[in-house]
């Protein structure tokens, strides 16, 4: 396993391999344009490789790690952003870049060697929870499909039941241990009343539109009548954090880069126990097929775990 430590300070990335001093660089050779920008979108693989330059310079002590990365059976690498004071705007600016794109040696780095977004030690709850292994594992997706937006206008529909067949399809060919249950309504009331019926090491799969009101994260869950019902960060943490081991958040910026205590709906899910919960850091497409282009960062009690899905665009 590496553990990378980057800490900015006066606008410096220091880079700790597994401990020790690795090298410096300086932020804003990341920073993107609104051409760059776009040309990401297009073709993330050249920023990719500006980013692995900056984890891995050639030479440095982080580099030789990773070299040292492919004789083990270990290969897990572990990301942990810190600032001297995380109250402050330092930690977001790291949070915010993506660093899971890093690329190199024609693959991005996330294809060969699960990625990990590590909290900072002293933010680590001393409650989090996960067995070395289960029995059966229940899988609670939640397909929430609200019909009017909280503007009023229509919401375009999202194909949750082609969603549920294919989990259901790689689930059942996989042969594991997961007991499957899909959540209907998808309304908050109805959510209060299904975890009652848990107690631990469940799988949480909210499937549907998030966004950030107020620099809170919201979730949007089905009202009686249909219509938009949103769920604040807090209510969804309170109502699962005992109970979900895991939680997929296949929602647009349910894991954006910190504004206030509570804009970052995974990393709030982590800090309350929960050990790994997935989400998405900018708005983009759920996928209704597994090639749709989208990415997603798992962040965990001990790390952030990034699974990506392969675009048709080169993303990971």
């Amino acid at each position: 396993m590496l553990e990378l430590q980057l800490t900015l300070q006066n606008n410096q990335v220091n880079v700790k391999a597994n401990g020790k001093e690795s090298h410096l660089f300086p932020l804003q050779d990341l920073g993107q344009t609104k051409k760059e920008w776009e040309d990401f979108l297009k073709n993330p693989r050249p920023y990719g490789m500006k980013l692995f330059e900056a984890l891995f310079k050639d030479g440095s002590q982080a580099r030789k790690a990773f070299d040292e990365l492919t004789k083990q059976s270990e290969r897990t690498i572990v990301l942990i952003l810190e600032s001297p004071d995380p109250s402050t705007s330092l930690r977001t600016r790291l949070d915010g870049v993506a660093w899971e794109y890093a690329y190199h040696g024609n693959a991005y780095v996330v294809e060969d060697y699960p990625f990990v977004r590590a909290l900072p030690e002293n933010e680590r709850p001393t409650n989090g929870r996960l067995k070395a292994s289960y029995e059966r594992i229940p899988l609670l997706f939640i397909p929430a499909n609200p019909l009017v937006g909280l503007n009023g206008e229509p919401m375009r529909a999202l194909d949750e039941e082609a969603e549920w067949k294919e989990m259901k399809k790689y689930i059942a060919a996989s042969n594991a241990g997961f007991d499957l249950l899909k959540m209907l309504p998808a309304t908050p009331k109805q959510l209060q009343t299904v975890m009652a019926q848990f107690h631990e090491g469940l799988i949480v799969h909210f499937s549907g539109h998030g966004g950030v009101a107020d620099g809170r994260a919201i979730l949007l869950f089905e009202g009686e009548n249909g219509a938009s019902n949103p769920l604040d960060v807090q209510e969804f943490v309170r109502e699962i954090k005992d109970k979900a081991a895991i939680t997929f958040l296949s929602a647009c910026q349910s894991a954006v880069a910190e504004k206030t205590e509570y804009s970052n709906l995974a990393r709030g899910l982590v800090k309350a126990g929960v050990p790994f919960a997935l989400g998405c850091s900018s708005i983009c497409p759920i996928p209704s097929h597994p090639r749709s282009a989208a990415s997603s960062t798992t962040i965990s009690r001990t790390g952030t775990v990034c699974l990506k899905r392969r675009g048709r665009q080169g993303a990971p």
